[in-house]
């Protein structure tokens, strides 16, 4: 695919999904379960539908948590060089526009271009983006919601990660068999798919615990200290912004930029959030404060004196 058109569909993907959706993953595949139980079992023609989507639910999340942690910066990032080699990505003039111009992220980028269709090609990527063993890795964490809110007995995500491993290894390898070559007879069993179902929630359980764990340390659990903790970042960032402006005296010009950037900005994050729709969830004054901070962030970095050299 041309660079072009990978662009415009990376920006398209982007238009079309929602910005957290790594974190309803598991909402995904329990819904998906329900369904199994209660209707598919009796309808063999809608048995290949299941394997086929709990590995596009995982793909999804792994791309997201992918996008966000080479986004996230150091170690990331330098990490992200290794994977880049391994991809058709090149830095042509079409990539280099679409950075600058913010049309895309470096995370998209290599999201959207390594390969996860098998279990070798995710293990694979996600070790050498982390820096550690990603299977080793996952292995032992643990549900702190559990463990914190609920004072259930600290005990690993993945119960069996030798077993964990084979079955999504078989997961990938079945979806592969329906998807692309159509047999004439089943591959898998009802059991089996239940067996997905285990694996693919305790495989995503397990990433996401160690993903947030990575980027955010020990994270707020309940979602009033989460928007608490979202404000306070917000606050961090709007005095390291003001600060840069009062650094440097600024052109009348330049205050009726700044004024109309800042409306920008709120309306922009309250659109996204969804904070002004009635009924709106727990979650939009988090995502206000955090749309707004990644905003800001942006302007900082706009704004910010460029090292010698560089324009």
């Amino acid at each position: 695919m041309p660079q072009e058109d990978r662009i415009s569909y990376i920006t398209k993907y982007n238009d079309r999904s929602t910005p957290l959706s790594r974190f309803y993953s598991k909402i995904e595949i329990d819904n998906l379960r329900v369904a199994w139980k209660n209707n598919a079992r009796s309808d063999q023609v809608l048995w290949d539908l299941f394997p086929i989507k709990i590995v596009t639910i995982l793909e999804v999340f792994f791309r997201a948590w992918i996008k966000e942690l080479v986004d996230h910066g150091t170690p990331f990032v330098k990490n992200a060089a290794d994977l880049a080699k391994d991809t058709a990505l090149k830095f042509d003039y079409a990539v280099s526009q679409a950075l600058v111009g913010r049309a895309v992220t470096l995370g998209d980028l290599i999201a959207h271009n390594v390969s996860i269709n098998r279990i070798e090609q995710l293990a694979g990527n996600l070790t050498k983006l982390l820096g550690e063993d990603y299977f080793r890795s996952i292995g032992t964490v643990h549900d702190r919601w559990a463990v914190e809110i609920e004072k259930a007995p600290v005990k690993p995500i993945i119960s069996n990660l030798v077993v964990l491993k084979k079955r999504i290894g078989r997961l990938y390898t079945i979806r592969n068999i329906i998807a692309h070559e159509g047999p004439k007879e089943r591959q898998y069993t009802d059991s089996d798919v239940d067996d997905f179902f285990d694996a693919a929630t305790e495989l995503v359980q397990a990433t996401q615990e160690k993903f947030s764990f990575l980027l955010q340390g020990n994270y707020p659990l309940t979602q009033m200290k989460l928007n608490a903790r979202a404000a306070d970042v917000l606050k961090e960032a709007e005095v390291e912004l003001d600060s840069i402006l009062q650094s440097a005296r600024r052109s009348p010009e330049f205050q009726r930029t700044q004024g109309a950037w800042q409306e920008y900005a709120e309306l922009q994050a309250r659109f996204r959030s969804e904070i002004d729709k009635p009924g709106h969830g727990s979650m939009a004054p988090m995502l206000y404060y955090g749309f707004k901070t990644e905003l800001i962030r942006l302007r900082i970095k706009e704004l910010s004196p460029k090292p010698e050299g560089q324009w």
